[in-house]
């Protein structure tokens, strides 16, 4: 009895801390500093999530969104698949590669921290390209391994100095740490931290089929009735877990900004080889699904971000 109890009760907490936290906004960089403090796990692990997201336009006009689930949970992504077998397909082809490439997913960050000059939000969702959090990561073992100290040490940790500028993939990044900005925190900080995990954590099964087949459509590929069944492995960072004692959260709004990903440098090995390999395009089946003229296309998904709080909150 006492078992359903305590199980009944974790059940409650958790259901009322997503309804409490049902909507969380991502802190995105401003052009010029931003200075940030950011945040370990409560348990020592890494203290990070990464995540992805596959957009399906027509006429610039987004018709699908889902999260890509290799990017977000390490797993195999249907819609990543459709996506090499079209550049495969359409080799040579630029403004089909323009328009498929427009689907890939560009690899984000999300990591807990608080912002200088907006210490009244507490703890924030920082959201970060690939390439600002390469160097974060490098002054994080700079500074540890050399002695320099522990950015992220609650008693003794200090702010990163992130440099943003240019737009779209021409964002620049320029990060250092601040040692001389040392700072306590108050002691309940780790409380506050946002559970990153249960962000991403579900799938809704139905909505990837529908933006798959749409990607599917606009390719020239077959639809299908199902996808492969997903399920998702336990991920190496430990940002998300129920230790942090965190509010469980079903959507994340993003503020709008271009985009800064170097998109090419998001190619992957399979990607690679499937752009090598040859392919005769077949007949493109009869579809009510315009393929979106490449010329047309703007190169500013900034609004794209914007939709992260409306996919998750469908989740």
């Amino acid at each position: 009895m006492s078992n359903i109890l305590e199980l009944l009760k974790a059940n409650k907490k958790r259901e009322e801390e997503k309804r409490a936290s049902s909507r969380i906004d991502t802190y995105k960089l401003k052009d010029g500093e931003n200075v940030i403090r950011l945040l370990g796990s409560k348990d020592g692990g890494l203290p990070f999530k990464t995540y992805g997201q596959h957009f399906v336009k027509k006429d610039g006009e987004k018709m699908s969104v889902y999260l890509c689930t290799k990017q977000t949970h390490d797993e195999q992504c249907p819609i990543c698949e459709a996506v090499y077998e079209g550049l495969a397909r359409y080799k040579g082809d630029k403004a089909m590669e323009n328009t498929i490439n427009k689907m890939r997913s560009a690899k984000r960050y999300l990591w807990n921290g608080i912002v200088e000059g907006q210490e009244d939000k507490g703890v924030q969702l920082i959201e970060l390209a690939s390439t600002c959090f390469d160097q974060i990561q490098d002054r994080l073992i700079e500074h540890m391994d050399e002695g320099f100290g522990d950015p992220l040490s609650l008693e003794e940790g200090y702010p990163f100095v992130i440099t943003r500028t240019g737009t779209g993939t021409d964002t620049k990044y320029t990060v250092s740490a601040s040692p001389k900005r040392k700072k306590a925190l108050a002691a309940d900080t780790m409380d506050k931290l946002i559970n990153i995990e249960l962000l991403t954590e579900r799938v809704d099964e139905a909505r990837l089929l529908t933006t798959l087949n749409k990607a599917n459509a606009v390719i020239g590929l077959p639809l299908v009735s199902s996808v492969p069944a997903i399920g998702y492995a336990s991920s190496a960072s430990s940002a998300g877990t129920g230790t942090h004692g965190v509010a469980a959260t079903t959507s994340v709004s993003t503020t709008s900004t271009a985009v800064d990903e170097d998109l090419d440098s998001l190619l992957d090995e399979e990607l690679k080889a499937a752009m090598e390999t040859e392919f005769k395009p077949e007949p493109t089946p009869t579809s009510d699904v315009e393929i979106e003229d490449a010329t047309t296309a703007e190169a500013d998904s900034s609004s794209d971000l914007d939709d992260l709080d409306a996919l998750l909150a469908d989740l």
